[in-house]
């Protein structure tokens, strides 16, 4: 948005105090703040040091959301002393002119990574894929091991090895699209051979009467399933009011098993983002848990994330393929592990993350809507850190 249409919006549909986020175009990689004070329009340079935010001065923060909550609770004095109140932030001004600017931006960068999805392409696994466009990467998809040789295709699964971005953090994840009826046992050879034991299912089952999710669990509890060689068992099942927590043993054939935890966050609604700090919350429990397991199992294998099944809504088909929702657990666990490991005042760039990601598995976050999330959940869990005594 340009600085002209800025203030014809403000003019339009504005107030004194009024203000819109959007980025710079006469200064390319900074944002801009418009505010209405009174007839007038003001507008103030936002500059971005390497992911650090700043009007020229003073405060500067990890993100914009600090940075604009800053500002409506201490004006800005301009340098002929006009003082610039921020009263009225609505979700479609700040959302549409900030958030979805830099994701736009972030959108724009897509194209620099080029890499091969060969192995998805084959005739041999299309079948395999739920979207023909949602491809692993070749370089970083996991591979199935236990496979007869000689057969193409055999050691394909749609998933991708994510690293962190913290030390120690490489192929933390594995980053899938939900399980279909010909997958499962594919699914659960890929736990058990990458040594999963935490698993994160960002939907329901069943969404409207409709299933949205092949369940590879069993449906009650001591009733073990067979899928493919694999035997699975549900042990306990706990449901909280956003999640299910589901523990399970697995084994191969007569081999001796092992336990798996599920965790299933059920509330994130059919369209839009759920509670930040009830997602972030349920984060938090996942990482508790991991940290437990690393201490008890050698070897711990990567945290395995994934999403659901197709949906009626072709527009909602990421939320399936393992790069939407997955996305959006991935990089603020990711964020997460960096606050941990350089401290809580650490330089956050989270549309660099982001980009990364989606140089290991493409698409990573698929709206602005889940981009203005991770940002909230962030922010919120670095007020909350900061406000403890």
């Amino acid at each position: 948005m340009s600085g002209p249409d800025s203030e014809a919006a403000l003019r339009e549909r504005g107030e004194h105090g009024s203000f819109l986020v959007r980025a710079s175009q006469s200064q390319p990689g900074r944002f801009a703040l418009s505010v209405r004070c009174g007839d007038a329009i003001s507008h103030i340079i936002i500059r971005n040091n390497g992911g650090s935010f700043d009007v020229g001065g003073g405060a500067s923060f990890t993100d914009l959301t600090s940075l604009v909550e800053y500002y409506k609770r201490k004006p800005l004095v301009e340098a002929n002393g006009n003082v610039v109140h921020l009263l009225k932030e609505t979700e479609e001004e700040f959302g549409k002119a900030g958030f979805n600017e830099e994701f736009e931006q972030l959108q724009t960068m897509e194209h620099q990574h080029k890499f091969d999805r060969m192995e998805g392409a084959r005739i041999e696994n299309k079948s395999k894929n739920r979207y023909k466009n949602i491809l692993p990467y070749d370089h970083t998809r996991v591979k199935l091991r236990n496979v007869p040789d000689g057969v193409i295709g055999a050691d394909y699964i749609n998933a991708n090895f994510i690293n962190g971005e913290a030390p120690g953090t490489d192929k933390a994840y594995i980053a899938s699209q939900g399980t279909m009826p010909d997958t499962v046992a594919d699914f659960w050879q890929m736990i058990v051979e990458q040594n999963c034991r935490l698993v994160v299912m960002a939907t329901n089952p069943v969404e409207k009467g409709k299933h949205k999710c092949t369940p590879y669990w069993p449906s009650s509890e001591r009733r073990p399933a067979r899928f493919g060689n694999y035997v699975v068992e549900l042990l306990t099942e706990d449901n909280f009011d956003a999640y299910t927590v589901r523990r399970m043993s697995v084994a191969v054939g007569e081999g001796d098993p092992r336990e798996i935890y599920q965790y299933h966050y059920t509330s994130w609604p059919d369209h839009g983002v759920p509670p930040e700090r009830e997602f972030l919350q349920l984060i938090m429990k996942i990482r508790q848990h991991r940290d437990r397991l690393r201490k008890s199992i050698p070897g711990l294998g990567p945290t395995l994330v994934h999403c659901r099944q197709v949906h009626a809504n072709p527009r909602d088909q990421f939320q399936s393929a393992g790069i939407g929702r997955t996305g959006t657990f991935l990089v603020i666990d990711i964020v997460l592990d960096l606050i941990r490991h350089y401290g809580i005042d650490c330089d956050i760039d989270i549309q660099s993350i982001i980009h990364k990601l989606r140089g290991q598995r493409s698409g990573m976050i698929q709206t602005a809507a889940q981009y203005r999330f991770i940002y909230k959940a962030v922010m919120d869990y670095i007020q909350s850190h900061k406000s403890r005594p």
